[in-house]
Formats: C-alpha cells, structure tokens, sequence
C-alpha cells in the first residue's frame, strides 16, 4: 500500500487511513491503486475480534463466531445494506467462512453433522447459480444469502464425493490457488499508466500482457517473498507454542471431536491448495 500511495505521490492523510486499516470506513480515501485493499482492513479486523475472543474466552469462545454473523447478517438486513465495505456490514462473509471451518472440525455438535450430511447432496451448479445472483446488483434480497452460499460452495466440494475433486485439485488450480493472494494486491497495476490507456478497443489490445504482467509478479511474489515470510512465521508461532507456558496441547486444539473419514481426510488434504484462506 505503501508503494502504491508513494506512485500517486498521496498526502499524509491517505497513507494515515490506510496504514491503520479503516479505509473501507472512509472512501473518499480510495485510490485507482489501493481501492480494492479495503477488504483487507475487513479481515483485519476479523483476525483482531477473533484473537480477542480467544484471549477472553478460549477456544470455546470460537463457538461465539457463528452467531455474531448471523448477528451481522440480521443488521444488514434490517438497515436494508445488500452490499457494503464496513466491517460491521460486510463481515458476516468472514464469519461464514469461520463457521465452515467449525464444522469440518464437528465443533457444533448436531449442527455440524447436519451440515455435513446435506452439504455435499446439494448440486454444485446450482449454488454456483444461486451464488451469481446473489453477487449481481439487481438480485433482490440474494445478497443477504451470499456469505452463506459462498460457504455452502465451498463446504460442498469439501464434503462431496470425487466428481468435483478433479478440478478443483488440478495443477491450473492448485498454482492459481496459491498464488491467488499476490495476484489480488497486484492486479491493480494494470489500471495505472500505459496499461489502461487509450480507447475501449487499445485497452482490450494491452490485456494479454496486462494479464503476463499480473501472473508474472504475482509468481515472483508468492514463491520468492511470500514463502519466506510465511515460514519465518510459522516457526516463530511453533517456537512460541512450544515454551508458552500452560500451553494447551494439539490434541485439545486441532484435532476434530470426531476426526473426519478416510475419504474426507483425503479429499481435505487434495483441497488445501483450492481453498486457501489466508
């Protein structure tokens, strides 16, 4: 963000709002760089709420994750917000997400079996229809569904039989899939300068190579600097668990109440790479 702001030779305000993460509170903020970086700010303050929760409750607090989005889920639909950038609007698809995971883990009890049971009969290209209407501008009240059939989706290819593990866990998908964070912060280059100049048919032109320019970084990126961090990090928080004091032990934390079969365990390890997040 930095980088972007310093391109467009910002004032001290922009990088000020950016830099503490709630430029999806002030748009008049965004730039032709940095504007779609306010999803950033809602999974910031995700992560932050989470790790609160924790910290005051424990691992049980978790269970609490589920509720408050469908808690952010009955206040959009009561102030009449199908689409927003503010956290407090905007972070029930987060929780979805969160929820998902609490029930691949079978944290829910009951619920989680549910799930599991009638995830994967639900076809596949019919939440992938219902998920398109629920993203159009004209889809009536389907927006307030998206962050649950987005999960729905996602919870579906997890749970079903092989018939969608075949795309889902090819080379094309898998390498899109773990590159897929560096192409989102990169992407907006190829709106700035030469690349997005001229007329509607010159700009269509530059779109092969507006698209090996976003691939070629984001490649560059992911496996020559991402990596390194994120191995750095997860040593560190092993380095730490490991000498926190009172720590609770792995089988207390991650591993499932009841462990998911031979079949999910394989199709969950096949699936890592498709499904990141973050």
């Amino acid at each position: 963000m930095v980088a972007y702001l310093a391109i467009q030779v910002k004032g001290w305000d922009f990088y000020r709002v950016h830099l503490a993460y709630v430029l999806n509170y002030h748009a008049e903020y965004l730039t032709e760089l940095t504007s779609p970086f306010w999803s950033l700010d809602v999974e910031v303050h995700f992560y932050a709420v989470a790790a609160l929760v924790v910290a005051l409750m424990g691992a049980r607090g978790l269970l609490a994750l589920p509720v408050l989005g469908l808690a952010v889920t009955a206040l959009r639909g009561y102030l009449r917000e199908p689409i927003s950038t503010m956290t407090h609007l905007r972070v029930d698809e987060i929780l979805a997400g969160a929820t998902l995971g609490l029930v691949w883990l079978d944290r829910l009890g009951p619920v989680s079996r549910g799930l599991r049971r009638w995830l994967p009969a639900i076809p596949v290209p019919l939440l992938l229809v219902a998920l398109f209407v629920a993203c159009h501008p004209y889809g009536g009240p389907m927006p307030f569904l998206r962050p649950y059939l987005g999960a729905a989706l996602v919870g579906g290819t997890l749970l079903a039989e092989r018939r969608w593990q075949w795309v889902l866990t090819s080379r094309p998908m898998r390498y899109i899939a773990e590159i897929s964070y560096a192409l989102y912060v990169i992407h907006p280059v190829t709106r700035f300068g030469w690349l997005s100049s001229g007329g509607t048919l010159v700009k269509y032109l530059k779109r092969p190579l507006a698209l090996a320019v976003t691939f070629g970084l984001a490649h560059l990126s992911t496996f020559h600097f991402e990596h390194h961090w994120m191995a750095l990090g997860k040593r560190l928080s092993r380095r730490w668990d490991q000498h926190r004091p009172g720590r609770v032990g792995p089988s207390r934390t991650t591993v499932p109440a009841r462990g998911p079969t031979t079949r999910e365990a394989h199709v969950s390890e096949e699936s890592r790479a498709s499904c990141q997040t973050g």
